[in-house]
């Protein structure tokens, strides 16, 4: 079975907040969660496998400089390794 992650396990494996996150799926960096039901414990957001690794390349960029759409535009150049 694949591993999924929470928005908090994702977070803190990439080492940002469950905002930025959620962020950057908005703005199409990262795949969007799929909400899961858990009965009395709520409904929690699942990041699919593949996710961490995305997001870590994500941030990485994010360090060395680059803005939002030029990595989105990478992304879609299909310069991010695939999963």
């Amino acid at each position: 079975m694949a591993r999924t992650f929470t928005t908090p396990e994702l977070a803190e494996v990439v080492g940002v907040s469950g905002q930025t996150l959620r962020r950057w799926a908005q703005a199409g960096l990262l795949p969007t969660p799929e909400k899961v039901h858990r009965g009395r414990r709520g409904t929690v957001s699942e990041w699919p496998e593949g996710s961490a690794e995305q997001a870590r390349w994500i941030h990485a960029q994010l360090e060395a400089g680059k803005t939002i759409p030029k990595i989105l535009a990478a992304l879609e150049a299909g310069e991010y390794p695939p999963r």
